[in-house]
């Protein structure tokens, strides 16, 4: 049984060097020079590339609200690439790092000549998810660096089923931010056009097979069809967090404000505070709008939290928000990141055939990680104004519960279906997302729900586990 992680596809191109203007057996002779440069830089960039296998041992399985006591093995594949003659391997394994280095996990690094060895986790840069690994037939192999990606044309590679396939991506323009380690790259593929590239985890090279950084994210680049915006950790920021991995051996912890935000909105509305936070130290409260960072204007949620993980813990930093009219400046000192890993459910897949290829007989389990309140046990639904009168809640406020799962918490702690949540720990429960983000900060504590059952305000105290 095999659960695999994404993984990126990509074709296969030659190199053809731009020819100088010379005598005709210059020319030649750089024809043949140049030919042979790229084979030779081709052939050693291959030899740069690994895969890496997370084994990760879980002791059972969550499916359609029942816990099914098996053992499971998670096989997560990530793409890494050789980047230290001392055999260091760097990976973006995205939210899969909690799982990395504990005592039930093992990584496997499977090298281009199809051998592979024990990998050891040095550690993990939490800012951008970015894995360095330690594996010995890895030394000598390492992929040259290059520092640019102002060029005009540049190499998208990864890996699938096996094999390391390329394609051609045609630069546009390149956006950079000062507080973040992401470069925006605005390119239009100019190559084989393969969809499966448009995914966090490939690598960019330059020409000459040199290695530019590791894409961590990929989305549309405004209306345009054929050009999209890859978000791109570059090779600077990739040795920085390299050297201080291998100096301290302990994870490179993202910075934290204590902030829910308005996810319904473009603009950065904070809908509320997490208490004994960097945000409640420095003032913030519900109705902040932040519009600039360190004066670096904000465009985005995305973008914010982004630059709060990559500044780090202790960093102190000048938010400039709107408030009633005006404008204020605060200054939160950011603390570590909380460590709070997925929880996952599991998608039970059945075989499409039975009796034919072994492959189609086989049963597959799927990760899918569950959000709070799923977590908790609870399909919600807002309330519409006339569910609000049928089930007589008197606010006329709240989240219907469509269902509740199998043996979970709220199973357990007698919750049905039909039952309305007006209140958790004294948040007022106006959609999903407010659920969410109170249990989220309630986790590893007790949890006060109000409710109304047959038009009557009840209350129950659970420990959340």
């Amino acid at each position: 049984m095999r659960i695999y992680a994404t993984r990126t596809q990509l074709t296969r191109r030659k190199y053809c060097s731009q020819l100088p203007s010379a005598l005709l057996l210059a020319v030649l002779l750089t024809i043949f020079g140049s030919s042979v440069s790229a084979a030779g830089n081709d052939n050693s960039w291959r030899e740069s590339l690994v895969r890496i296998s997370l084994r990760y041992e879980t002791s059972g399985v969550l499916h359609e609200g029942s816990f099914l006591h098996s053992k499971v093995i998670e096989h997560t594949d990530f793409q890494g690439v050789i980047v230290d003659a001392r055999g260091y391997i760097l990976s973006y394994v995205g939210d899969h790092w909690p799982k990395m280095g504990k005592p039930q996990s093992r990584l496997v690094v499977q090298f281009s000549d199809g051998k592979s060895e024990s990998g050891q986790l040095v550690g993990v840069d939490e800012r951008m998810n970015v894995a360095l690994v330690e594996s010995t037939r890895a030394a000598k192999r390492t992929v040259g660096l290059g520092n640019s990606l102002n060029l005009k044309r540049l190499s998208i590679v990864g890996s699938v089923e096996g094999s390391w396939l390329e394609s051609a991506l045609c630069p546009v323009d390149i956006i950079s931010h000062k507080l973040l380690p992401e470069k925006t790259l605005v390119a239009r593929n100019c190559g084989t056009d393969i969809q499966a590239l448009s995914e966090a985890g490939s690598f960019l090279l330059d020409q000459k097979g040199r290695f530019l950084g590791i894409v961590s994210g990929v989305e549309k680049a405004g209306v345009s069809k054929s050009l999209k915006a890859y978000r791109v950790v570059s090779t600077d920021a990739l040795s920085d967090s390299l050297r201080r991995l291998v100096d301290s051996r302990e994870n490179l912890r993202a910075g934290y404000l204590g902030v829910y935000v308005d996810t319904e909105v473009e603009k950065v509305l904070i809908s509320g505070i997490e208490p004994n936070t960097p945000a409640a130290d420095a003032g913030l409260i519900a109705g902040d709008v932040v519009v600039a960072v360190n004066s670096e204007p904000v465009r985005n949620l995305n973008e914010f939290g982004r630059i709060l993980k990559w500044q780090g813990p202790g960093s102190r930093l000048e938010l400039t928000v709107e408030r009633e009219g005006g404008t204020k400046i605060l200054r939160p000192v950011l603390s570590p990141h909380p460590v709070k890993e997925l929880v996952y459910g599991w998608k039970l897949e059945l075989p499409r055939v039975w009796g034919g290829d072994s492959e189609e007989e086989e049963l597959r389990l799927s990760p899918m990680p569950l959000p709070s309140h799923l977590r908790f046990g609870l399909v919600v639904d807002t309330l519409s104004p006339q569910l609000a009168s049928y089930f007589k809640v008197p606010s006329g406020r709240g989240l219907l519960v469509t269902s509740v799962l199998n043996e979970s918490l709220a199973s357990k702690s007698g919750f049905q279906a039909g039952d309305v949540l007006v209140e958790i720990n004294g948040r007022e429960l106006v959609s999903p997302g407010v659920m969410r983000e109170v249990l989220y900060a309630g986790r590893d504590g007790v949890i006060v729900v109000r409710f109304v059952r047959d038009g009557v305000l009840q209350r129950r105290d659970l420990v959340f586990p």
